[in-house]
């Protein structure tokens, strides 16, 4: 009986909906050995070669005749078989592409542009034609190695043929490759010892006339091995001198590859602490389940300042001595500074950081690294939690509530969610850490999902700080209009006065919220989207935040050409400039969009911050969580309703974890902290909340309010937005979709909201309609998205409107 061919089941690197799913392709008999789960492959596809991934191997098809797979085009897979589910995991729960899901897993900056390439591999031992000379000639001119578009460039198309007949002479190999990847392997000139004929003493006894070169030796044989620029430095040595013991066969250059790593500009001190009784507990409860090889989910629900980070550090700890990886997930590239600088304190040079403030080679490096298990722990954002750390052993997600975990663009994945997933996968414990956890993982853990831990005191006995509000209703009225109330006012005075540290909050950046004319009421709004312009002082004009329009500050009302152009609300620039007149001699380090645009500027500044005795540190949302410094004794929050009256049935909880988060930062060393929160609303209960500290009190009223309207935990919810530039094409398109999900056989799987107007109607000169689906049978809802995905949009107005599906919105604005 004839054995079954061995049969790859291939995604195409297609971003298309149509040809999204599995291909079977046989594999040759020579490429066997090197074809897995995980391998990038060359498959014809139609008239076209296209990049593959083989998602798994088997020896059935139900296709009799099969395309064969034409190349493997690295030789290692560029993940494993894990990795490969996970992906594939995540673009069935997300409704996301299967291609764009694997390429989280594919080494950054790796180019999926194939290239068919031709090498000489032998010489000719009969005599040629003039033409297979001719391209043989053209061939070795080029190097030896070429792609197949360069010899037909220099000797034109018909060279095809002959290329052919060359490989079948045994002259010349064709192959495919990868294009030139977008970023290459950074190399060093290294200089190495020579195999030497006579003794250390002997060399050393010849150079002693040449002092430089005798040193330079000195070190080579010493080390064997170190770089030039290092070398030549260390010694002070001419780079003749160096030429001079390769002239005698003492020494020799070589490129060697080296690693980008990233800068850092933030330092820390490895803390030794003595646990608290409750840090011992939920380290215990966590270190038994690493050692029992269970895959446990742990909500580890501690208050601001419990020492959360260190319960991380010592699991952690404990799985590395078990011979496993780790993978630590923060929210925010502006806290991946910090806790690198904990975690190298802590495990030195075995941490790789990824994030997408690094450079492409930065990482490339450390992917790479952590490939190699040069790297067994692993600190960044959402996209670390890809990361091919071998034998993972324990995912850590700190602020686990953190809407910056969800993904804004296709696939649509929240990174909490696919660690449970890839904990589950790699049989490993996962932490979730929070002061404020989701209502979803809270609810998780009530209802034995997770198992709950907490940590509801500060380390060594420290008081949560003092908390005041300020009605900014009952404030005297005054012009220029200050941000800052007379209490926050005082109250920064008197921790600078002390030589201590503030932070001021404002969930804004730009100079004000709005330009408003005094005289008719006109303001300035974006021409592509729905929203009022922001003032920004620094170059004077008015931008747009979602779509970056941009135009200069009226002097007069473009309406009524009224000269009363006022500035109200309150932005980073503005409050900046009032700091400035109020404290001269402070440092004032602003943190925004704006001011962090740059490649590491997030750690530049926080540690400009770190290094001053005194300091104001102003920021957007990106200071408002996590970070850690013990001289901040005073946190001013400018605007604590900026989310609370957003349409959204989120907005309680992100105003609730919001505002506590940012709170927390003070008072987490040996001085009490403060907090001055300034409102229009001080009788908002998740301001209450946070007052009374009273996390449980809103969690239990918040609870009661999603589930009478069926909100999760008690449904999943999927938001379907369609937008295009055709306002009535929109609107129709959206009602027809909401006819066709009426119409379906869902029963109670599902219950259906809209359409109506998306809260942010307009966004870079696209209208937008949406429709949200209360979910209450996962599969049988998405299932008949899936098999209807065609209809919702006919092919007519493919190129007038597009359609997102959301899976577990954090926002639906």
């Amino acid at each position: 009986m004839p054995q079954k061919p061995l049969i790859a089941n291939v995604v195409v690197d297609l971003p298309v909906k149509a040809v999204d799913r599995i291909f079977d392709y046989e594999v040759p008999f020579e490429l066997i050995s090197r074809i897995t789960a995980g391998s990038l492959v060359v498959v014809p596809f139609g008239p076209t070669k296209q990049v593959g991934y083989v998602f798994s191997l088997s020896n059935d098809s139900e296709i009799e005749k099969l395309a064969k797979v034409e190349a493997v085009l690295e030789e290692h897979p560029a993940f494993d078989e894990r990795m490969v589910e996970l992906c594939a995991w995540l673009a069935d729960y997300y409704l996301s592409l299967k291609s764009e899901a694997i390429k989280l897993a594919l080494p950054p900056g790796q180019s999926r542009k194939i290239v068919q390439s031709a090498k000489i591999v032998g010489r000719p031992q009969v005599e040629l034609t003039p033409r297979q000379s001719e391209v043989y000639q053209v061939l070795e001119n080029l190097g030896g190695d070429s792609p197949v578009d360069a010899i037909k460039k220099a000797c034109g198309a018909s060279a095809v043929p002959v290329i052919k007949k060359l490989e079948q002479a045994g002259l010349v190999e064709r192959y495919y490759r990868l294009d030139k990847q977008k970023v290459k392997t950074a190399t060093e000139r290294y200089a190495v010892t020579t195999a030497l004929m006579e003794t250390p003493e002997e060399i050393l006894d010849s150079l002693s006339r040449a002092p430089k070169q005798r040193k330079l030796m000195e070190i080579l044989l010493d080390r064997g091995a170190i770089a030039v620029s290092k070398l030549l430095a260390e010694v002070q040595a001419p780079h003749s001198s160096l030429n001079a013991l390769m002239e005698r066969g003492l020494a020799r250059i070589e490129e060697r590859a080296v690693n980008r790593d990233p800068e850092h500009h933030f330092s820390e001190q490895d803390r030794k602490v003595e646990l608290t009784a409750e840090q011992q507990s939920a380290l215990t409860a966590i270190e038994t389940s690493l050692e029992g090889g269970a895959n446990d989910i742990f909500l580890l629900q501690g208050v601001t300042g419990s020492g959360k980070t260190e319960v991380y550090l010592r699991a952690i700890k404990r799985a590395l001595d078990a011979g496993k990886g780790a993978i630590a997930l923060v929210p925010e590239i502006a806290l991946t500074a910090q806790a690198v600088a904990r975690f190298k304190a802590r495990f030195g040079e075995t941490v790789a950081v990824l994030h997408s403030g690094l450079g492409a080679g930065e990482r490339f490096d450390q992917w790479r690294g952590i490939q190699e298990g040069r790297y067994r722990v692993v600190v960044g954002a959402r996209s670390a939690l890809f990361a091919p750390v071998r034998d993972l052993g324990i995912i850590i997600v700190d602020e686990e509530h953190e809407a910056s975990y969800k993904q804004g663009r296709s696939p649509r994945y929240n990174a909490r969610d696919v660690a449970i997933k890839r904990g589950e996968l790699e049989n490993a414990v996962v932490v979730l850490g929070s002061a404020t956890p989701s209502l979803e993982s809270k609810y998780h853990s009530e209802a034995g999902l997770y198992k709950p831990l907490f940590l509801r005191s500060r380390v060594e006995q420290r008081e949560f700080p003092g908390i005041e509000v300020v009605d900014m209703r009952g404030e005297p009225y005054e012009k220029p209009k200050s941000s800052l109330s007379r209490l926050l006012k005082q109250r920064l005075a008197q921790t600078l006065e002390a030589g201590e540290k503030a932070i001021l909050f404002i969930n804004r950046r730009g100079f004000s919220n709005f330009v408003i004319c005094e005289e008719c009421g006109f303001v300035p709004k974006c021409r592509n989207c729905a929203v009022s312009l922001t003032f920004h002082s620094i170059n004077n004009s008015l931008r747009c935040h979602h779509c970056n329009y941009a135009v200069r500050a009226p002097q007069a009302c473009p309406k009524c050409k009224g000269q009363k152009i006022a500035f109200p609300g309150s932005g980073t620039q503005r409050i900046e400039t009032e700091l400035a007149g109020l404290h001269p001699e402070v440092p004032v380090i602003r943190m925004d969009a704006d001011t962090t645009s740059r490649k590491g500027a997030h750690q530049k500044r926080l540690a400009h911050f770190q290094r001053e005795k005194s300091a104001i540190l102003l920021g957007t949302q990106m200071i408002a969580k996590g970070l850690d410094f013990p001289e901040i004794t005073l946190v001013g929050i400018v605007n604590a309703d900026t989310s609370i009256h957003l349409p959204d049935f989120r907005a309680a909880e992100h105003t609730l974890q919001l505002l506590m988060q940012v709170s927390g930062r003070a008072g987490r060393g040996e001085l009490p902290g403060r907090v001055v929160i300034q409102t229009h609303v001080p009788d908002s209960y998740p301001l209450r909340a946070v007052l009374d500290a009273d996390y449980e009190g809103f969690y239990r009223t918040e609870l009661e309010f999603r589930r009478e309207l069926n909100y999760p935990p008690f449904s999943g919810i999927i938001r379907m937005v369609i937008s295009g530039n055709n306002p009535e094409i929109v609107v129709g398109l959206t009602k027809r979709a909401a006819r066709i999900i009426e119409t379906a056989d869902l029963g109670d799987a599902a219950t259906l909201v809209g359409p109506s107007p998306a809260p942010l109607l307009k966004v870079k000169q696209e209208y937008r309609w949406h429709i949200l689906l209360k979910v209450f049978d996962d599969s049988k809802v998405k299932a008949f998205l899936t098999d209807n995905f065609q209809r919702f949009v006919p092919d007519k107005y493919k190129n007038e409107v597009s359609l997102t599906i959301d899976v577990d919105p954090v926002w639906v604005l």
